[in-house]
């Protein structure tokens, strides 16, 4: 640089400045500060930028293959992957889920050996013999599919022998294998059960194993030839998920001796035109080891009568401060990692227009008298033209289960459609006809479109306030009511009459209204005045 015709040195960046050791410690840093959640194209672009701050980073980068070979698949355009390939060396590799090229599907399947991570691949199949007795000595996780011929149980390969695996899916096929360390196992099948004494041979090698999820591949049966097949032992085990037809959940789980009636146990029932009431209840039995527990103290129900039941009873202590629980097509979900759900009980179906009020209440008869604590219930999002008897849901709610032990009620529901969107057929479920159950009841909160319903309809605040005048009448008075949704800024409902505010007025002086709508301030401000 010149300054007046004198030339003045740059002073060197801060980076420059240090001496190799801080340098090398810094870059050890920021690596390890990369290895969460792993995403190979952000892995990329980091370690490029960091060959690119200065020659020493540069060459440490080049000289650790480990970081190359988690990368190296990241792209298939051949000059890049072959440079990245390169620097690899003969360091463990990752596939990310890309749609490979030639040349990286040769070397996959020629050299399965090679490869740390197998992600699902797109237009990526097996074929299984390609794996059959193949030693994967580096392999930690995979999901693997098949070409469509070849989905089924091959019994007759060979077993892989992975001693460093803790994750492996198995999608439409299943051969042997041999997986000491192995912490996850997900197979699914279209229908064709693994042989029991495989099934038990094969699990009680997983002494590691804490999370099971097995679709489709289910014996009905853990008797052969007359004889009862030794049980299944996983002692580690802290969640399953099953997805079968009933008569064969029922046999997995009396032949499942898990070391924790606490984990998370998951049915879903498939094949309902099929299943008998007394199949159901039987399965119902099987379950009650992981019902019966006095940690289990929440129940979540999903009243919808057109969508598929689904029930769970929970560990209050895992659903508080977390996501909510939503149903859609897909199943249940939520909108965070929930422990709710992952450590609850739960039955859902593959079916709908099923009896949803008595299959909730076989389920409910597993549980021991005033276990439930908490109730939430849930309507879903899509239209619902037709609701439940206000009969029928007193009966539900008037389950020993509830009657004497509950103290904390939510009901959410979250409706698209505004037609008839609040149709006494569709609130039934908000306010038990017989208002004195629950007499240790102590909070309420009305969530969503049940929220919106008691604030801006009459009919709806006068089923609140009639509700609690009858409990009131009974002396059971209800301390706090939560009201909880986004709050309404539209026309829809227009400005409430004077029938409805004078109906508020006495509901605020029967009980204290806790607004936790989002957003509308002034709605909120009306609402606690």
């Amino acid at each position: 640089m010149m300054d007046g015709g004198h030339q003045v040195l740059e002073s060197p960046s801060s980076v420059h400045r240090l001496n190799t050791d801080c340098l090398t410690e810094i870059f050890y840093s920021i690596v390890r500060a990369s290895e969460g959640d792993f995403d190979a194209l952000d892995a990329y672009t980091n370690l490029l930028s960091l060959t690119h701050v200065c020659r020493v980073w540069r060459a440490l980068a080049l000289d650790l293959p480990e970081l190359w070979g988690d990368i190296a698949f990241v792209s298939n355009k051949p000059d890049v992957f072959r440079t990245l390939l390169d620097r690899a060396r003969d360091a463990p590799l990752y596939l990310p889920p890309i749609f490979p090229s030639e040349e990286q599907a040769n070397i996959l399947f020629g050299s399965p050996e090679r490869f740390r991570v197998l992600e699902r691949a797109y237009h990526l199949q097996w074929d299984p013999a390609v794996l059959a007795g193949k030693y994967l000595p580096c392999l930690e996780s995979a999901r693997l599919m098949v070409w469509s011929q070849h989905e089924r149980y091959h019994p007759e390969l060979a077993p892989m022998i992975l001693p460093r695996i803790q994750k492996l899916v198995l999608r439409s096929f299943c051969i042997p294998f041999e997986a000491p360390n192995l912490r996850s196992l997900r197979i699914t099948l279209r229908g064709q059960p693994i042989n029991p004494e495989d099934l038990v041979s094969m699990l009680n090698s997983l002494p590691r194993l804490n999370t099971l999820r097995l679709g489709g591949c289910l014996p009905p049966s853990f008797v052969h030839n007359g004889r009862r097949i030794g049980p299944i032992y996983l002692p580690s085990l802290t969640m399953f998920r099953l997805r079968d037809g009933c008569a064969a959940l029922t046999a997995f789980l009396e032949q499942l001796h898990p070391g924790n009636p606490d984990c998370g146990a998951h049915l879903t029932a498939r094949r309902w035109a099929d299943t008998s009431h007394a199949e159901l209840g039987g399965l119902f039995q099987a379950m009650r080891r992981y019902l019966k527990t006095p940690s289990r103290d929440e129940m979540y129900m999903h009243l919808d009568p057109n969508k598929e039941p689904y029930i769970a009873a929970m560990r209050r202590v895992d659903s508080t401060n977390t996501a909510a629980l939503t149903v859609t097509d897909e199943g249940v979900g939520v909108d965070a990692i929930n422990p709710a759900l992952e450590r609850a009980a739960s039955f859902s179906l593959d079916d709908r227009h099923v009896d949803l009020i008595s299959i909730y209440a076989s389920f409910l008869d597993q549980l021991s008298p005033s276990q439930v604590r908490y109730l939430r219930t849930h309507r879903s999002w899509q239209a619902v033209e037709t609701g439940f008897p206000s009969s029928q849901i007193a009966e539900l709610f008037g389950k020993p289960q509830f009657t004497n032990s509950l103290q904390v009620v939510e009901h959410g529901i979250a409706f698209s459609d505004r037609d008839g969107q609040f149709s006494e057929a569709r609130m039934s479920s908000l306010f038990p006809s017989v208002p004195t159950l629950w007499p240790q009841l102590r909070k309420m909160t009305l969530s969503g479109d049940a929220c919106l319903y008691v604030l801006h309809t009459s009919q709806g605040a006068d089923a609140l306030l009639s509700w609690l005048k009858a409990r009131e009448g009974a002396g059971l008075h209800l301390p706090v009511l939560h009201l909880r949704a986004q709050a309404y800024t539209g026309g829809q409902f227009g400005t409430e009459s004077a029938a409805q505010l004078s109906a508020w007025s006495e509901i605020r002086a029967l009980v204290s209204v806790v607004d936790e709508r989002k957003g509308g301030e002034e709605k909120q401000e009306e609402c606690a005045a």
